[in-house]
């Protein structure tokens, strides 16, 4: 996934309405997030994380406080975006 994200990003430029756009630049940041070890809740827009997402993505008990789970969060971004080009 790591790869082809990076290149779906660089390569294809997207547009995207005023709805789209939070998804956009949650997909274009996504890269730059992956791969990491740490990632804080200030560094994703948790505006995106709706219905199970948000407990995926921040409310898992075994994370270091102050940290997500950027896994989940690439799916929940992924899942968005999708959403969108529909």
């Amino acid at each position: 996934m790591r790869p082809f994200l990076k290149l779906l990003v660089k390569v294809v430029d997207f547009g995207a309405t005023p709805e789209g756009l939070p998804v956009l630049n949650a997909l274009k940041w996504l890269p730059d997030l992956m791969g990491r070890k740490k990632v804080s809740p200030q560094e994703i827009d948790t505006g995106l994380l709706v219905g199970s997402w948000r407990r995926l993505v921040l409310a898992v008990p075994h994370l270091e406080p102050g940290t997500v789970v950027w896994k989940a969060y690439v799916f929940c971004v992924l899942e968005q975006f999708y959403r969108m080009l529909r």
